[in-house]
């Protein structure tokens, strides 16, 4: 049967507040608080250590998977310097890499020095002519000739939350000529 102590003593036990290590009719006292204390603290380092690791887990594979990304990126890039003037070329390179769906939900774009797409996949999406010369890793690429990745932003020709990275094409003299650009639909688990 119930009793209003019964249900005392559990409500105690579950709360920490009466210590079974005493017996189950010892009310909390002082070295009981300590063990309880202490308890609480080692969970509490216990969790944080989980929870640091599983976080640099994840930053690892994040950056990992970004670094896969770029540079398959930045291998294509190297070929195309000299083919930046035939965009047919250019669109059956980028037709023949395989793996960009893959690592590319958003697709795979080229743009030429000022900024404009002049080549992209898949075919469903037409970027063509499209203008990227004010999105973030665009600017890092062909401004600041860098490898770039941009803030989340929401794509201009798919409608979706994305995430995009750019990195430069040069000439053989080195010049910035334009940029290979790829993104990563973020409605989708993309790492």
């Amino acid at each position: 049967p119930r009793t209003e102590d019964a249900d005392r003593k559990r409500w105690g036990l579950a709360m920490g507040l009466m210590d079974p290590a005493a017996g189950l009719d010892q009310p909390f006292n002082d070295a009981s608080a300590v063990r309880a204390a202490a308890r609480i603290d080692l969970l509490q380092a216990v969790l944080s250590s989980q929870q640091y690791l599983t976080t640099s887990l994840l930053a690892e594979e994040i950056n990992t998977a970004m670094g896969d990304r770029l540079g398959n990126l930045e291998a294509l890039a190297a070929t195309l310097g000299e083919t930046m003037h035939d965009v047919e070329t250019i669109q059956r390179l980028l037709d023949v890499r395989v793996v960009f769906p893959k690592l590319f939900s958003g697709g795979v774009f080229v743009v030429n020095a000022e900024g404009r797409a002049v080549a992209s996949i898949p075919a469903s999406v037409s970027r063509s002519g499209g203008n990227y010369a004010d999105r973030d890793y665009i600017i890092g690429a062909l401004k600041d000739g860098r490898p770039s990745v941009g803030r989340p932003a929401v794509g201009r020709s798919i409608g979706i939350p994305m995430v995009a990275m750019a990195v430069p094409i040069r000439d053989a003299q080195g010049q910035v000529i334009g940029a290979l650009a790829g993104g990563m639909g973020l409605e989708k688990d993309n790492f």
